[in-house]
């Protein structure tokens, strides 16, 4: 579960591939399966702990390298450890 900047979120889960749909609590962005309008949104750390399945990515299956400096889009990539 991640925040997101306006336009987007503010609530959204990263499935691995997309941003699902936005919501406007951490419950109700679990609940999300349809991908969000929005992929471009900026994005800030997990709202809540992720369960502690991989040392890697904490369960969560992405992995977060900050934002491009050039374009300042964020740098996420599927975790190579799940």
């Amino acid at each position: 579960m991640y925040q997101r900047a306006f336009p987007a979120g503010p609530y959204s889960c990263w499935d691995g591939r997309q941003w699902r749909y936005d919501a406007v609590s951490p419950d109700m962005a679990a609940l999300q399966t349809a991908p969000s309008g929005v992929q471009a949104a900026r994005w800030r750390g997990l709202s809540e702990p992720p369960p502690e399945h991989c040392l890697t990515c904490r369960g969560h299956g992405v992995v977060d390298h900050g934002d491009d400096d050039a374009s300042r889009e964020p740098l996420i990539d599927p975790c190579p450890d799940c």
